[in-house]
């Protein structure tokens, strides 16, 4: 195993414990790494800080008295206290990826629906009724003929000096 597996697979580690360390489940919700958390935390987190944020976030572990793997679970949850204190910004964007990967899990939607409540997985008030699809511009594109399409290149400002009413409002 060369260096850099080696690093990635003590990462994925690093990441499994931080994240059963947030969300470490019990008797009826799995923990977080019961439903890929981790990964998920990976890749997202990059997408949302860059290219930079899984060593920002080693580092911030390493300064809250990481690697986790060393710590036992009251260490792990004091750790993630203080990245909480100490690199806040950072730690509320993995909370977020986090609690959003996590619930996101339909293992535990079920659990949720387990409780009693009542939990529609998808973004519209009464959840979806029926399957929706993928548009169709054949079939879903408007027929009513009013609106047209203009290309980026074709548009061109319109000037505003005839609109009085907009410079008094914003004190121009």
């Amino acid at each position: 195993m060369d260096d850099r597996t080696e690093t990635k697979l003590v990462a994925v580690a690093e990441l499994a414990l931080l994240v059963d360390t947030l969300l470490p489940g019990d008797e009826l919700f799995p923990p977080a790494t019961a439903v890929d958390v981790h990964t998920l935390l990976a890749s997202r987190l990059e997408e949302l800080r860059g290219a930079l944020a899984l060593p920002e976030l080693a580092a911030a572990i390493a300064d809250a008295g990481g690697p986790l793997g060393a710590l036992d679970v009251a260490g792990r949850r004091a750790a993630a206290a203080k990245i909480q204190r100490r690199h806040a910004a950072l730690f509320d964007d993995v909370l977020r990826v986090v609690f959003l990967a996590y619930y996101e899990s339909p293992i535990v939607q079920d659990a949720i629906r387990a409780l009693g409540f009542t939990y529609h997985a998808h973004p519209l008030p009464g959840g979806y009724k029926e399957l929706v699809g993928r548009f169709d511009p054949a079939a879903d594109a408007p027929t009513h003929g009013r609106g047209r399409y203009k290309r980026t290149e074709e548009v061109r400002r319109v000037s505003l000096d005839g609109l009085g009413i907009i410079g008094e409002r914003s004190g121009g």
